[in-house]
């Protein structure tokens, strides 16, 4: 919440409410995903409720690669992993284009 909110009290307010238990839980089993609110949040979906448990207890945590990615050089990396799950290209030719494109974005 930045420091010159207009409305400080009922921002605070909102925060509290979006990471209750209560709502976290009604929003992730609306959405079917797993909450921020870290502890306590019961999920209907039994999938769910084991990803959560899964990250709750790891030690570290990775993104979706491609995230990370500037958007032109992610849609390769998915791609090229398409096309490897297709067997439609070889993992050196998947590399290939990869780093060509890397190295595109790295020149402009």
């Amino acid at each position: 919440m930045a420091k010159q909110a207009e409305h400080p009290e009922l921002a605070a307010e909102l925060v509290k409410e979006l990471a209750s238990l209560k709502t976290a839980t009604e929003m992730s089993n609306n959405a079917g995903s797993i909450s921020a609110v870290k502890g306590g949040v019961e999920y209907d979906d039994p999938y769910i409720q084991e990803m959560s448990e899964v990250l709750e207890n790891s030690k570290a945590m990775q993104t979706y690669y491609d995230q990370t990615l500037p958007p032109e050089l992610a849609q390769v990396h998915l791609d090229t992993t398409q096309a490897l799950f297709g067997l439609s290209m070889t993992p050196k030719e998947a590399m290939a284009e990869v780093e060509a494109k890397a190295q595109e974005i790295l020149e402009e």
